[in-house]
């Protein structure tokens, strides 16, 4: 007769907690349990194991402690160490370690898979000097170590570091031949090698398993990734699909990581659309927020806001990961609108949100959002221990030009870093207050705060911008005495720009000679600096040692160098940096080079050469054409202005100042009035009639085209003070004979405060000789020299002399020449 079933049997797990602790709890039409409160007998164990074994897997230790009280009280002690292990594994993993520990010494169990459990216990607490140390005492104790044991001690070496210790490990786990017949400890294998930076060891390990899977893929992936090895990483996502290894969610979070830093948004949607099929984006929000991330550091903002808005859940960090790709890629006011929308929906920001909307309130300058947000993190507590935190708030009042607020910020920081004083001086730095800056820093240095280099480079810019290079020498020595500039491109950068812009370029070519390395960068700061000062043979000799030196010059240099042979004329030298520009195809994208390369020429008189040069140039613009415009029109080739003018019109390129101003002076030389007068209404419409250059040519083209009714109307409607309109109408009533008006002007000039130069004296002094006044000549000599200290010329003694010889003074005349 076949035996039947004790009723408890068929009860789950949940009743049987129900049945251990309130029995008035079982619900009606459960079977009775007799002898509810009589011992526990041997063979209920099983399902008290089991109960222990729930408890573990679920980490519900409360309940855990009530089933081992319960033992204890009903099941004797015979029974309780017959449960032992299951109470060490339940103790363990719900990270009770002390107590697992406890039994475990207790009833000095042998069951390896509790001392695993111990072990694994520590681990997850992160003692893992603890876990390493009891997994020697187990071998001492002669228990063989399981699978799971040598997959657990892996993780604790991996934590560790302990890559010596892992190797040995790896010995004993291949003389067992576990990692031919278990493919988790194989894994694990690779992941520790991985974890102790070991990549060459974990590649061969994961080389030589007999069986791969989705796992083993994700360790080396995940390893590759951590060290910067991207291309390695796409390399094993390749192959991986190549062996029909289907990607989960683990790997698509390691690849898009990759794509984001190499910037591959091809293949980051190439993913997305593979995640979109396997419908994961719906149950893994990590990995919805690893592709925000990757659209948002490939600068694809509008397809990383699609992403969150299509995820069913999102949390803080994939709002946080918008708004800071946002507040990355300068679009301030969308990350602002974005942290709006995080908090109507409901997500409370975090540190990460907050360093991102505090600097997109320093990039806009909005004070009295910063201060929103700032009272924010202070209700929140967050800036109680987060010196970052601070520094970034500090530094968004120093962008928004309150110099107040942030140094209450740096007074209320718990410690003053030098990153915070350093925050202080960049922002006085930036916002052009140098003094404030070097003054901040000798403030710094007195709390006992010592710079680092970013403290160094903010100060060697101040001392450049204000020329102090007294103060540049002291802060050199400074630096060279901390041994900073061994290896900091940045410092050494900034300490040849100092001396450059202080003008000493002897110390800055000294100091450059000087480092222990030199960049491209360094060596376009020297050669601009002798180019601006007209010194182009050393800007040349240094070009010539920077190539020495291996270093290719970029398109920054190759601008320096045609300027400064266009200064010189040396066209021969020209041509050279010509053709090393076009073996480095740097015309394609870069216009500034491609018009560096026609003022060259212009400069050297090569037109024709210069024309070509714009006509092959990829992209042209009004700077493009206005230079060769005004080379046409100083060599007073009249019609090529006007038909490079009518070129650059019909390619859609708008004239600016420059090219108004030699169509004009065009105009003039032709007597073409009426194109002047076109010019002169559209001058009018953009608003450009208070240029000085402008209004100045538009007063000479009408004054020299006889309308000087016209000129004198163009100078009375506008603001210009400038000398040169005035000598421009001047000039045009001499030309037209109009001494009197002249000289009325001239008059006038004076009593609006205005300081004649050489060349309205030149006019008065023509209208003179023309007139035969030879005792207003003088008056107007006497004038020109002993008021206003201006050496008489060549043309001036040539229109004396003319005067004198009408008269009949010949003597007189030879002494004016």
């Amino acid at each position: 007769m076949q035996r039947r079933p004790r009723p408890y049997v068929l009860i789950n797990h949940t009743l049987w907690i129900d049945f251990f602790f309130n029995p008035s709890r079982i619900i009606v039409g459960s079977p009775t349990i007799p002898g509810l409160y009589k011992p526990l007998k041997l063979d209920e164990l099983k399902h008290v194991v089991s109960l222990l074994r729930l408890c573990a897997k679920n980490k519900d230790l409360h309940t855990g402690i009530r089933i081992h009280v319960h033992i204890q009280n009903r099941g004797g002690e015979n029974f309780l160490h017959k449960c032992s292990n299951a109470l060490i594994t339940m103790y363990a993993r719900c990270g009770a370690v002390v107590e697992a520990m406890e039994l475990l010494h207790k009833y000095r169990s042998s069951d390896v898979f509790a001392w695993t459990a111990a072990i694994a216990g520590y681990a997850q607490n992160g003692q893992c000097q603890d876990a390493a140390a009891l997994f020697e005492k187990m071998l001492h104790a002669g228990l063989a170590p399981a699978a799971m044991t040598y997959t657990c001690i892996l993780k604790v070496c991996g934590s560790m570091g302990a890559t010596d210790k892992g190797k040995q490990i790896h010995d004993e786990i291949a003389k067992q031949g576990l990692l031919e017949s278990n493919m988790v400890v194989g894994n694990a294998l690779v992941t520790m090698y991985v974890r102790c930076s070991d990549l060459n060891l974990a590649r061969q390990v994961f080389e030589e398993l007999p069986y791969r899977n989705v796992v083993s893929w994700n360790a080396l992936i995940a390893g590759y990734i951590q060290h910067g090895k991207h291309a390695q990483a796409l390399d094993c996502f390749e192959k991986m699909q190549a062996e029909n290894i289907y990607p989960d969610a683990v790997t698509f979070t390691s690849i898009l990581t990759a794509c984001a830093s190499m910037k591959r948004v091809y293949l980051g949607e190439q993913i997305h659309d593979e995640i979109l099929k396997q419908g994961l984006l719906s149950k893994d929000i990590a990995l919805g927020n690893a592709l925000v991330s990757m659209y948002a550091k490939c600068s694809a903002l509008g397809k990383a806001r699609r992403v969150l808005e299509e995820m069913l859940v999102r949390d803080v960090i994939s709002w946080s990961t918008l708004i800071g790709g946002y507040a990355q890629n300068g679009e301030d006011k969308q990350a602002l609108d974005c942290y709006d929308e995080m908090q109507s929906d409901g997500i409370p920001p975090n540190t990460v949100t907050f360093l991102s909307i505090i600097e997109a309130c320093g990039n806009l300058g909005l004070t009295f959002k910063g201060e929103q947000v700032h009272e924010e993190v202070k209700r929140l507590r967050l800036l109680d221990n987060n010196i970052v935190l601070g520094t970034a708030l500090l530094d968004m009042y120093m962008k928004c030009g309150s110099f107040r607020k942030a140094w209450q910020v740096l007074e209320g920081l718990p410690t003053q870093t030098v990153v915070s004083w350093s925050a202080i001086i960049s922002g006085y730095v930036n916002k052009g207050e140098y003094r404030k800056a070097i003054a901040c820093f000798e403030k710094m240095q007195t709390e006992g705060v010592p710079p680092n280099q970013v403290t160094f480079a903010s100060i060697l810019k101040a001392c450049g911008c204000l020329g102090d290079a007294d103060t540049g020498r002291r802060i050199h020595h400074e630096v060279a005495q901390h041994g900073l500039l061994r290896d900091d491109v940045v410092l050494a950068t900034a300490l040849v720009d100092m001396y450059v812009q202080c003008g000493a370029l002897g110390a800055a070519q000294q100091a450059l000679s000087e480092l222990p390395f030199r960049n491209v960068i360094m060596w376009n700061s020297l050669i601009a600096g002798y180019v601006a000062r007209g010194q182009n043979r050393k800007a040349v000799a240094c070009y010539e040692e920077m190539n020495n030196e291996g270093l290719s010059p970029n398109a920054a240099t190759f601008a320096c160098m045609l300027k400064a042979c266009g200064s010189s004329r040396v066209i021969k030298k020209g041509t050279l940096i010509h053709r090393d520009i076009m073996q480095q195809s740097l015309l394609q994208k870069n216009t500034v080079l491609g018009n560096a390369l026609v003022h060259m020429y212009v400069s050297c008189s090569a037109l024709t050469k210069a024309h070509q040069v714009l006509e092959e140039l990829p992209i042209r613009n009004c700077i493009s054409w206005s230079t060769l415009i005004a080379g046409y029109a100083q060599h007073c080739e009249v019609e090529r202005v006007f038909i490079c003018f009518e070129q650059m019109l019909q390619e859609g390129c708008s004239p600016d100042v420059v090219t108004f101003t030699c169509i004009l002076k065009a105009c003039t030389m032709l007597g073409a009035v009426e194109i002047g007068e076109k010019i002169h209404l559209e001058v009018a419409r953009q608003g450009l009639l208070e240029n000085v250059s402008l209004g100045t040519a538009l007063v000479d083209m009408y004054a020299k085209c006889g309308d000087i009714v016209k000129a004198h109307q163009v100078l009375n409607e506008t603001s210009i003070k400038d000398v040169g309109c005035w000598n421009a109408l001047i000039g045009g009533y001499i030309q037209e004979g109009k001494f009197q008006q002249a000289f009325s002007l001239f008059d006038f000039m004076l009593l609006e405060k205005l300081t004649p130069n050489a060349i309205t004296f030149l006019g008065m002094l023509r209208a003179c000789s023309l007139l035969g006044l030879l005792d207003d000549a003088k008056v107007f000599v006497d004038i020109m020299s002993m008021r206003y200290g201006i050496n008489l010329e060549f043309k001036h003694g040539s229109s004396i002399a003319d005067l004198c010889c009408h008269l009949g003074y010949l003597d007189k005349a030879l002494k004016a020449i």
